[in-house]
């Protein structure tokens, strides 16, 4: 069993509401890390990128994946769009918005219109 689905197993056992966290990787560290503190605070498990081990399946699978999992969707946007998969036409982060809004998950934006990419 991948460590993802033994997570996703310990969250069914707990009955604790996991919370997905979306961005793009490089601009936002800092905002990630305040929104994934305020879930713990709060008593949401934290899930994104910064948590998953290596695995064999590509990028855009997982983060759906985990994205269908999560009870609650917070997406992250700034200054970068993030990565197009081949054979897409949007990014990982639009794609995981998407998915959030066709499966109901209740989608949560932070927008940041700083000037500075280092700004939280």
């Amino acid at each position: 069993m991948e460590s993802a689905e033994m997570a996703q197993d310990l969250k069914e056992q707990s009955g604790q509401k996991t919370v997905f966290t979306s961005s793009t990787a490089i601009d936002l560290p800092e905002h990630r890390k305040q929104v994934i503190e305020a879930c713990l605070r709060m008593g949401y498990f934290p899930v994104g990128m910064e948590h998953w081990p290596a695995q064999d399946a590509d990028a855009e699978t997982v983060c759906l994946r985990e994205v269908d999992r999560a009870d609650v969707f917070v997406g992250i946007y700034a200054f970068r769009y993030g990565w197009v998969p081949p054979a897409h036409k949007v990014s990982i982060t639009e794609l995981e918005y998407q998915r959030a809004v066709v499966k109901s998950k209740a989608p949560a934006a932070v927008l940041h219109g700083r000037k500075s990419p280092s700004s939280p």
